[in-house]
């Protein structure tokens, strides 16, 4: 009895037949020109839900039948590629490598694998860097990162090479996704008015006014870079030192003294926590931003695929030096650039900085204060 509880057989209108193990109903039938079994979950408890997976799961079992007069075709490809990788490694890294193998094949259609060359991969990797997706909800998500591109290019030609077929691989691309853009005058001023608290607003403030990379200011708690201190935070000459979050392993990182809008200092101490951290412990900084430009309704992905994120401070601050006319070293210095080539994207320019970045129309400066009682923490 335990036994007839822990297996029950169902017979199917098609070829196979579904057993219940578990709880969960597998398929399992047996390929055509061959003497194993194939058994897959269908990841269903309920018997009509399980039925109808098993009809999808009968159509690949049909691609994988032998079929010696035919030329191999992608969609059996994928399929013998994912049966491969749960035996040889893990069921996990099979579904990752079947969700990238079938993105190719939503883009190629099941076309024979010896159509499939250089040049084909070249222009599946430039259509992913460009394409774009909407959510249930319309939001438009930005695509893939390059990295994650790269590795659907490494499964698709491992594929091939299982089936006989050695192709190069394409040049790799970065692609427009790899590129944050600055904001625009009129998204900083709807950004700020969706602020919720005057931290948040303090924070990308001086983000904005120093050029500052998130993980400079608040770190994540991984991080081995310490937060801005108050001390670093200097009311007699209105001036904040900026530690260089991108540090080598045994090295010593770019350090720069900016000088800020007083009363933005003031405010920023105003808020500051007890103890020597200029910022309270929050929620990782790229979350707070992805709320707030939610909240305030600002397109994070333009038209060209460039994207609005929390480093788009940073681009901001470039910016304004580089339209204010400021010297391309001093440019790399403030903005903590250790190759002068990551400066030339600003500006090429060469003309002596006067002012500081001008953050007046998105800041409310409280009242002045001789000697802040922080500033001496």
């Amino acid at each position: 009895m335990t036994d007839q509880k822990k297996s029950e057989t169902k017979n199917l209108p098609f070829p196979g037949i579904l057993i219940k193990r578990n709880k969960i109903w597998h398929y399992q039938v047996r390929l055509k020109g061959s003497q194993k079994f194939w058994k897959r979950s269908t990841h269903e408890a309920n018997y009509r839900r399980a039925l109808a997976v098993a009809k999808t799961l009968h159509q690949q079992a049909l691609l994988l039948s032998d079929t010696p007069n035919e030329q191999p075709r992608l969609a059996k490809a994928i399929m013998t590629e994912t049966m491969r990788l749960e035996d040889e490694i893990s069921s996990r890294q099979a579904d990752r490598v079947n969700i990238a193998l079938n993105n190719f094949l939503a883009w190629s259609d099941d076309i024979a694998l010896e159509k499939i060359d250089t040049d084909m991969l070249d222009r599946y990797q430039r259509h992913r860097l460009r394409s774009q997706r909407k959510t249930k909800t319309g939001t438009l998500l930005p695509p893939p990162a390059a990295n994650t591109v790269r590795c659907e290019i490494i499964y698709v030609r491992r594929m091939l090479r299982e089936n006989g077929i050695l192709i190069a691989k394409p040049k790799d691309r970065t692609g427009l996704a790899a590129l944050g853009r600055p904001f625009t005058r009129d998204e900083l001023t709807i950004f700020f008015k969706a602020c919720a608290t005057g931290r948040h607003t303090n924070l990308f403030l001086l983000m904005l006014a120093t050029g500052a990379r998130p993980a400079e200011l608040l770190p994540s708690p991984r991080s081995t870079h310490k937060p801005l201190l108050k001390s670093e935070i200097d009311l007699e000459t209105n001036t904040v030192t900026i530690r260089s979050a991108k540090i080598k392993a045994g090295g010593r990182g770019r350090v720069s003294r900016i000088e800020v809008e007083p009363a933005l200092l003031r405010n920023i101490l105003d808020e500051a926590p007890d103890g020597s951290y200029a910022f309270p412990v929050m929620q990782p900084i790229s979350r707070i931003f992805n709320e707030i430009a939610e909240r305030a309704k600002i397109v994070r992905v333009d038209e060209l695929g460039q994207k609005l994120t929390s480093h788009s401070f940073r681009h901001s601050f470039g910016t304004m030096l580089a339209e204010r006319g400021d010297n391309a070293f001093i440019i790399q210095n403030l903005m903590r650039h250790a190759s002068p080539a990551m400066t030339s994207r600003y500006t090429e320019r060469a003309k002596p900085a006067a002012a500081i970045i001008d953050i007046s129309p998105w800041f409310t400066p409280s009242a002045p204060e001789e000697v802040h009682p922080k500033a001496q923490d």
